[in-house]
């Protein structure tokens, strides 16, 4: 199983539609995926339930061992991906979330989790909250979305300086990705021909009909070139992913499992 936070201590650089586009491109990869929002916002979860009414976590319940927290796991609207829907209330709970986030790698909540996903992308609030430090602490992969603009290199910068100092001085775990982008802007031209390696996805109204549809691009426009830069983005994590061994090829899995091979598209 491979935890990816999607995070940028800036708002407002399209992290709600990387972290559903992801969600996904992984599961039309043959992934069992699990999108947690810890969000106050919402706005994944509303995108897809399509309106319809989902239990929000009692953090409480957890806590205190009423409810484990896979019991508020649901469907999606995408097949393939479940979903455990973002709080409005989410910000009074930071402290419960930051212990139950310390607890990670031993806790019994996670480890249903554990045997029932391959991945599980935690869409995170803006903010450098300690739920939010405790998660990039030990999220497997951090994909920073970063608008080509100073405040949101300045986000980008604040979140390398902290895995820098909080993770024993390994490199950080950390994906930057190019979010927004309009290459006639020359400032965005200019960013992008500093950092060319960086996975890149553009301005699109494509893109922002995903909250109008309440959909992925994959469902409404599958051929599209909005569309292919979450692929390419998406098999580059899932290689990193299969090179740190926390994922296995779908079609080895697939073989070990007796089950028949699906050819997948990357």
């Amino acid at each position: 199983m491979a935890a990816i936070a999607i995070f940028n201590s800036k708002g407002g650089v399209g992290k709600t539609t990387i972290a559903i586009q992801l969600a996904s491109e992984a599961a039309a990869s043959g992934h069992n995926v699990l999108l947690w929002e810890v969000d106050e916002g919402a706005d994944s979860s509303w995108i897809l339930s399509r309106g319809e009414g989902v239990e929000r976590p009692d953090l409480d319940a957890v806590a205190d061992a009423r409810r484990a927290l896979a019991d508020f796991v649901r469907p999606s609207a995408i097949p393939g991906v479940s979903l455990i829907a973002g709080d409005p209330n989410m910000r009074r709970s930071d402290n419960f979330l930051a212990r139950l986030w310390q607890e990670r790698r031993q806790a019994h909540w996670l480890h249903r989790l554990n045997e029932a996903y391959d991945i599980i992308l935690i869409d995170c609030a803006p903010g450098f909250s300690e739920a939010n430090r405790k998660i990039m602490l030990l999220a497997d992969l951090i994909v920073v979305p970063t608008v080509p603009s100073a405040l949101s290199m300045r986000g980008l910068l604040r979140v390398r300086h902290f895995l820098t100092r909080h993770r024993d001085g390994r490199h950080p775990p950390m994906l930057p990705v190019f979010s927004m982008v309009d290459r006639r802007r020359s400032l965005h031209k200019a960013a992008l021909a500093k950092y060319p390696a960086w996975p890149t996805i553009p301005m699109a109204s494509l893109i922002e009909q995903m909250a109008e549809r309440r959909a992925p691009l994959t469902a409404f426009a599958a051929g599209s070139a909005a569309r292919e830069g979450f692929r390419i983005l998406w098999a580059g994590i899932e290689r990193k992913l299969r090179h740190m061994g926390l994922v296995e090829p779908v079609v080895q899995r697939a073989a070990a499992e007796g089950l028949p091979n699906v050819a997948v598209a990357v």
